[in-house]
């Protein structure tokens, strides 16, 4: 950037004294691009001209600009707007409003009521948006919430300075200049309250959208948060909720909402989000109840049709019915008696489905679930929630920690928007806590969220599931239909997986939502290797060691009187409030290291991805500890590399081969004495001679054929040997035989699988 560079449209006089003044209080600034440069590179990516940062790594400048650099800058002429490296460096935390809403900013009940802000230190260019500037805040994360016109500048993000320009020509100012570091005022422990309330509020009700019939959902977002026709996050177009078909789909939305799980808070924020400066929290309560116990039963598809149905029209006029996932449960069928007078929608409050309340927990003081409340948002904001999950666990079930681990990542993998999902398989022999292990840390989930259950091949379509929910069958070998389904719902991971079939002559759809986990466990992993690639596939350890722990643990729970497993303590509290907080939220995770991971081995291109999506779930966990991007990510940290470095190289042998126990040491058997028949292998073993045959050349059942499918190099020929009869007289016999052919099977397992280079 010399001076050839500097030449461009007239910066205000005093660009170049508020650069200085900025940096003496301590502030690291940095240049951003020409306001009035192109919206769109020659590409067609769309630009940000004034806000984008023009150097690299400008987030991780740690000392301030030096007079030259300011003058290289900011001089007179100069082209460059000027941004500020929030958080813990500048030691300033930014509040970016870009929608003033005044059912949230306004009021008597709006998050700033009753503090006093005239000291407040904001900055804008335009009425109803700007930047409200506070003294660094450490426990308040950068971390964005568009539907609310809300985000938190901190670590690794950007603020645009005044009296940098707007595309527009706008100037940003500053109400009052700061010009001492007292200007800048601390956050009042009551805003940051009430602020993150308000967030956790915003994605309870995010999570809740989600469940609801897209219809609804969309009339709720489209005009009322972020209006998409308009592409303007400004436009509201609160019309839409007045007059009696407003008040139908007020109704409608409300219904849909309260029966996926809406509480009356997260029913109030959407009253403030579609109602605005018509919002009266009385009326509110008139119209729903205090607690939304004026609220009916969620409307059927035909309701919503006959009274509202420009919702369910697309732009162009077509109908968005036929091809909903909606369309066609169970409470939307049509009914079949002719002539018959349609029944209105009756007020009753929906029913709660018994399989989500954790019935366990009726005894707990509400005393005792507060505290829990709060333990869980301490460990998730300063502890380490794996560990103290772990911790937990190991109290009611011995062993298995690496099993437990994955479970616990594979659950928080379901918070993730950019992962293709972690699914669990436990194998191993009668008696060895596959079960148990499965069943202890799932009593650490909400119900809500899980259901433990046997299934047949398309039951999942049927069950009515919500995004995110975890389904366990215990010793299940899933047959070919039931394969062809767990397949397609984790390949379609992040989206709906839909299935169409026939009942009275016409079309039902039905779904199965995403980010649905299937964990199972057998005895045998008689599955086929599309199955077996979707897996994080554990084996228990069968060891003299780890049975007699089982033993002391049995005789631990005989001599409490108790079922370890089943008990509901303060810590099981906390677990599941801990699980309940992630579930609440959807992340996307960026890893700004990856360039450096490197794998010993790179033919097989399933484990590259899975070991990153490792990554994410244990970023997730501490998703209030890591850093966020401009754009919203989480970045995954170092920390959160090694520990899922240390997770995949301890279960590498059965990640990379996907082989269980009893395969893997029945291929080094075979290595070590080639050519051995089934007898010998058997007793080489201690395994029972079917156990080694449909181990090694398959089941009669099943239409995968064993190891000599499932491992290169494993050949087996038919060879003739001989046998002395009684009389001395010799004869001809065939068997089977095995050997490795010039593999060393277990170089892929010495050593370092993965490293940071």
């Amino acid at each position: 950037m010399g001076g050839e560079e500097s030449q461009g449209p007239q910066a205000e006089p005093d660009i170049l004294e508020a650069a200085e003044r900025y940096t003496g209080l301590g502030w690291i600034i940095h240049p951003l691009s020409d306001p009035d440069g192109p919206e769109t590179s020659p590409k067609g990516k769309k630009l940000s001209p004034g806000k984008a940062p023009i150097e690299k790594d400008w987030q991780h400048r740690k000392t301030c600009r030096t007079e030259a650099e300011i003058k290289k800058f900011w001089k007179a002429g100069s082209k460059y707007n000027m941004g500020l490296q929030c958080g813990e460096r500048s030691g300033v935390t930014v509040i970016d409003v870009d929608d003033m809403n005044p059912a949230i900013w306004a009021g008597a009940d709006a998050i700033t009521a009753g503090i006093d802000t005239r000291n407040w230190m904001q900055s804008g260019r335009t009425k109803g948006r700007g930047h409200i500037f506070f003294r660094y805040v450490p426990d308040l994360k950068a971390q964005k919430h568009h539907d609310l016109g809300i985000e938190v500048l901190s670590d690794g993000s950007n603020a645009v300075l005044p009296p940098s320009k707007h595309k527009t020509g706008a100037r940003y100012r500053f109400g009052n200049d700061p010009m001492t570091p007292a200007d800048l005022p601390e956050m009042p422990e009551e805003f940051k309250g009430r602020l993150q309330a308000l967030f956790n509020a915003n994605n309870q009700l995010n999570v809740i959208l989600s469940k609801c019939k897209p219809c609804l959902r969309d009339a709720c977002v489209y005009y009322s948060v972020w209006d998409k026709m308009h592409q303007s996050p400004t436009y509201h177009d609160t019309g839409i909720w007045h007059g009696s078909t407003g008040r139908h789909l007020t109704l409608a939305l409300m219904a849909d909402l309260k029966a996926n799980g809406a509480t009356a808070e997260t029913m109030d924020l959407v009253c403030r989000y579609i109602f605005r400066d018509g919002y009266s929290r009385s009326q509110c309560e008139g119209e729903l109840g205090p607690l939304g116990d004026k609220i009916g039963k969620p409307w059927k598809c035909d309701t919503i049709q006959q009274k509202l149905g420009r919702y369910t029209l697309t732009p162009d006029m077509k109908s968005r019915c036929d091809a909903c996932p909606f369309r066609g449960k169970p409470e939307e069928k049509k009914a079949t008696q002719k002539n018959t007078p349609k029944q209105p929608e009756s007020p009753q409050e929906t029913e709660i489905n018994p399989l989500d309340v954790d019935h366990d927990e009726a005894d707990q003081t509400e005393e005792a679930i507060k505290a829990a409340e709060e333990e869980a948002r301490r460990i998730l904001a300063e502890g380490d929630p794996v560990e103290y999950i772990l911790n937990v666990i190991r109290g009611r079930h011995t062993g298995d920690e690496n099993t437990q681990e994955g479970i616990a990542v594979s659950i928080a993998g379901q918070s993730c928007e950019n992962t293709a999902g972690l699914q669990i398989s436990v194998n191993g022999e009668s008696g060895s806590g596959k079960s148990h292990g499965l069943k202890a840390h799932l009593h650490l989930v909400p119900r809500r969220y899980k259901r433990e259950t046997s299934l047949s091949a398309k039951a999942a379509y049927y069950m009515d599931l919500a995004q995110g929910m975890i389904l366990f069958s215990d010793d299940k070998e899933p047959n070919e239909d039931f394969e062809e389904v767990i397949k397609r719902a984790t390949t379609n991971y992040q989206d709906f997986t839909t299935h169409a079939t026939v009942k009275d002559q016409a079309i039902k759809y039905v779904t199965i939502p995403p980010r649905v986990n299937w964990y199972l466990t057998s005895v045998e992993s008689n599955v086929s290797d599309q199955l077996l690639n979707r897996q994080l596939t554990f084996s228990t350890d069968a060891g003299e060691t780890q049975k007699n722990a089982i033993f002391e643990m049995q005789k631990k729970e005989a001599a409490a009187g108790e079922m370890l497993i089943l008990e509901v303590t303060p810590a099981v509290l906390v677990c599941r409030r801990i699980y309940a907080t992630l579930k609440t939220g959807l992340f996307k995770v960026k890893i700004p290291f990856v360039d450096r991971i490197d794998l010993k081995n790179k033919s097989n291109a399933r484990l590259f991805p899975m070991f990153l999506d490792m990554i994410k779930g244990f970023t997730i966990f501490k998703y209030q500890q890591r850093k966020t991007d401009t754009d919203g990510y989480l970045l995954a940290d170092i920390e959160d590399f090694t520990r899922a470095k240390r997770l995949f190289e301890s279960q590498k042998d059965g990640l990379v081969s996907k082989l269980n126990d009893r395969e893997r040491r029945i291929i080094q058997f075979i290595a070590q004495h080639p050519r051995s028949n089934i007898n010998n292998i058997a007793t080489g073993t201690g395994y029972a001679y079917k156990t080694v045959y449909n181990t090694l050349i398959g089941r009669k059942d099943r239409e995968h054929g064993g190891l000599l499918e499932k491992c290169p190099g494993l050949t087996m020929t038919d060879e003739t040997t001989s046998a002395e009869e009684r009389e001395g007289v010799r004869v001809g016999r065939k068997e089977k035989v095995f050997y490795v052919d010039n593999v060393d099977v277990w170089q892929l397992f010495d050593g370092e699988f993965i490293t940071l280079v």
